[in-house]
């Protein structure tokens, strides 16, 4: 019966050394709270987050927060310190993250581990026509004109922090964004995708740019004398729209009593066991500005030097839709085709 009864003893002793530190698998439904003692074991022993032991943050989509920064999170503090009144009393003298000592037991934000995200555009895209020229002249006979212009598609994204987090503030971000079909509707070839980096900081604006344009040159044949026009209709659309980046919470906050507390003066509460997702969660909120400028629908006329270049026959300003490199010469201005 004693041998039965050691037994049971050294069973219910191991069940409980083993749910006092919770695995790397389940640390965020682990205990709602530990002691330095417990965090120091648990630092040596094979248990411990590799997220929280020793790791590369510099390299990481998570960052260790400061009291700064904890301190600007209100309902998270006070989610905590309501535990602490309840479980250890309201004796405390300091609440810290990240102490040295408990490299277990830090504090961090973390950006979310896919960062592409489709832009959400606010309307449709504000859009005017143009049109662009090169010209030339044939003084007699049959002769080509080589006119050129830019073909393809300029565009300029800024990407405005309009609103930033407590949470990892001052640190870095690179986005991929998606443009999405809706910026497509104008037929001209767009830049679909691009890349990012900015820094989770009210106003930090960053610009980047694509030129897919090229040259297209034409040799253009008209009987001379006359004055070779070559246009190509050129749209200009500004984009506005957005996206937001959520950022969430993990880790735990210190409260130091200076009196013993159930046997100790240090106490960790697990935010992640105590709290909700929306209490450890803020979000950055970013604005963004497309801007593009498109050639395309080429033209050309060929107008007799004794008459105005007016009254040759120019291309009309017309709705643009995918745009091929088409070429074609317009009529002269009275009215005969240029062989």
């Amino acid at each position: 019966m004693a041998a039965i009864s050691v037994l049971y003893s050294i069973a219910l002793a191991f069940i409980l050394s083993t749910q006092a530190f919770p695995t790397s698998r389940s640390w965020r439904g682990g205990p709602p709270h530990m002691n330095g003692e417990e965090a120091r074991a648990l630092h040596y022993s094979t248990r411990g987050d590799s997220l929280r032991t020793g790791r590369d943050f510099s390299q990481s989509l998570c960052h260790l927060m400061n009291e700064d920064q904890m301190n600007q999170m209100d309902l998270l503090l006070q989610k905590a310190k309501e535990y602490a009144i309840y479980t250890w009393g309201p004796g405390w003298d300091q609440v810290l993250v990240n102490p040295e000592g408990y490299p277990w037991g830090t504090a961090y934000a973390c950006y979310p581990f896919s960062m592409n995200y489709t832009v959400i555009w606010d309307a449709e895209p504000s859009c005017t026509l143009s049109i662009a020229s090169d010209n030339g002249t044939i003084w007699r006979g049959i002769d080509y004109a080589q006119l050129s212009l830019s073909q393809g598609t300029l565009s300029q994204t800024t990407s405005t922090v309009t609103s930033s987090t407590a949470m990892a503030s001052g640190t870095s971000f690179t986005v991929k964004l998606e443009a999405g079909p809706d910026m497509l509707k104008t037929g001209f070839e767009q830049q679909t995708s691009w890349t990012t980096t900015n820094t989770n900081s009210k106003g930090d604006s960053v610009e980047v740019g694509y030129d897919t344009r090229s040259t297209l040159t034409n040799a253009i044949q008209c009987t001379g004398p006359v004055n070779v026009t070559m246009y190509a209709q050129v749209r200009t659309c500004s984009y506005q729209g957005g996206y937001t980046i959520p950022i969430t919470m993990h880790g735990w906050l210190w409260f130091y009593y200076p009196d013993l507390i159930q046997e100790h003066f240090e106490w960790a509460v697990n935010m992640d066991a105590i709290t909700n997702l929306d209490v450890r969660q803020q979000n950055i909120t970013m604005a963004v500005n497309l801007d593009t400028e498109s050639w395309g629908n080429f033209f050309a006329t060929c107008t007799p030097l004794n008459e105005s270049t007016s009254s040759a026959n120019p291309p009309t300003l017309t709705t643009i839709g995918a745009i091929p490199t088409t070429f074609g010469v317009s009529p002269t201005a009275n009215g005969a085709r240029p062989p």
